[in-house]
């Protein structure tokens, strides 16, 4: 955790079941309470030259998902997300 709050990196916890509050400068949780978040997992990475996303479920005891690193998908991704649950840009 030091490393990061040292950096330029900003990583955004999306989900959970309750609000909370951490004194960290670049990990923000950020509470929705929406059970699709609930169904699986993923991740969104994004910077000036690259980009990664993945989604999972499980599915018994298999993990299924999906994995890219096109930086317009993962792009576009980002930008549903926070159209949908209105979620400010940080600039």
């Amino acid at each position: 955790l030091r490393e990061l709050e040292e950096s330029s990196t900003t990583v955004f916890l999306v989900g959970g079941d309750r609000r909370v509050s951490w004194d960290l400068n670049n990990i923000m949780p950020i509470f929705i309470d929406d059970s699709r978040f609930k169904q699986g997992e993923f991740l969104l990475y994004l910077n000036e030259d690259y980009a990664y996303g993945i989604f999972t479920q499980n599915r018994g005891d298999d993990l299924i998902g999906f994995h890219t690193a096109d930086f317009y998908f993962v792009e576009n991704m980002i930008a549903k997300l926070q159209l949908q649950y209105q979620l400010q840009p940080r600039i």
